[in-house]
């Protein structure tokens, strides 16, 4: 199913962000004249951190923040698809929902619901499953955003001098 997919687009983000170069303001001189190179112990490198300190960061809780009206859009937009879904009551009626939604739910959730069996399987069988994936998803996004900007940070002193 498609949550595996996101489950490890998630961790690979992760991991990227965990990677990523992590320019933490520092301290250079410890009042004795004495130059001391440590990071600001506001917040424990990216590089250091594992996944769930990761996501107990303020950063990646204001990025989540930030990320859940998309979030709460697409979950309400699922659950309204299978409501509409179980109330199909014959293969007929399924199949006209099929050709009625099928572009749209691609575009928007980037499955693919062509056949009965596979509408089945997302909005009956597995909608938690899927509910899933889009939060991994979710947070693969925040992780990746966050990488984006720590990139960023990094290519901006590389560059300042």
């Amino acid at each position: 199913m498609t949550f595996k997919v996101f489950k490890k687009l998630y961790y690979l983000i992760v991991f990227l962000t965990i990677c990523s170069c992590n320019n933490q303001p520092t301290n250079t001189d410890n009042g004795k004249g004495q130059a001391i190179d440590t990071i600001v112990p506001e917040e424990k490198p990216i590089s250091e951190m594992t996944m769930e300190e990761i996501e107990q960061t303020p950063r990646f809780k204001a990025k989540m923040r930030e990320l859940a009206p998309v979030y709460a859009k697409y979950k309400v937009e699922f659950k309204m698809l299978c409501g509409k879904w179980r109330r199909c009551s014959t293969n007929r009626e399924k199949i006209q929902f099929i050709h009625e939604n099928e572009y749209y739910v691609g575009e928007l959730f980037d499955v693919d619901i062509s056949t009965v069996s596979k509408a089945e399987n997302l909005f009956v069988t597995h909608p938690n499953e899927f509910l899933y994936a889009m939060e991994l998803k979710l947070k693969a996004r925040a992780c990746r955003e966050l990488a984006e900007e720590n990139y960023s940070k990094a290519m901006e002193l590389r560059y300042s001098e």
